[in-house]
């Protein structure tokens, strides 16, 4: 089975600077009723979102790769960071997000997102469990000194350094 259906991510090249950017890791974060699992109503048929796939091309054939960071099926909000071979600055640059294909039952992320120079990249989990995996291919996780606890950030976890006024840090 293929994707059933897919939406459009269209990169502004307003955005991008005065150069091409290539082999960039895009962040995608989005809350869409449609990424809901089929079981909440909405296209999604795998319940941890694994179906969910990024392409290049408007025939789902040509895969990026990428990072899946997290996935909410009750309400379709999701992270991803999609690594993009050649986003200009010139004209908009289009990638497509796949998702409704019950055969992907596996989670396609890739350490391969990130490629040099990104020495390490962390994302700390949620607001409740605190994570210092590296998301990278270099494998350099991080350890939790002091006190350090699970924190809302921006969009998804954080990591509270201040916890208790201990002060903690990630070595």
């Amino acid at each position: 089975m293929a994707q059933a259906y897919y939406k459009t991510i269209t990169i502004a090249h307003g955005q991008v600077g005065s150069s091409d950017a290539t082999n960039f890791p895009v962040l995608v974060a989005v809350t869409d009723t449609d990424l809901k699992t089929i079981s909440n109503s909405g296209f999604v048929a795998n319940a941890s979102g694994f179906d969910i796939r990024f392409y290049s091309d408007v025939g789902l054939t040509t895969a990026l790769s990428y990072e899946r960071v997290f996935y909410v099926a009750t309400t379709g909000k999701v992270e991803f960071h999609v690594k993009v071979a050649t986003i200009s600055h010139t004209v908009d640059t289009v990638i497509y997000m796949g998702f409704g294909d019950a055969s992907l039952t596996t989670d396609g992320s890739s350490t391969g997102t990130w490629a040099s120079p990104y020495r390490a990249v962390y994302h700390f989990g949620s607001p409740t469990s605190v994570a210092y995996t590296d998301s990278t291919a270099n494998a350099i996780n991080g350890t939790a000194n002091g006190t350090m606890a699970g924190s809302t950030g921006l969009w998804g976890g954080a990591a509270d350094a201040n916890n208790g006024g201990t002060n903690g840090y990630v070595d």
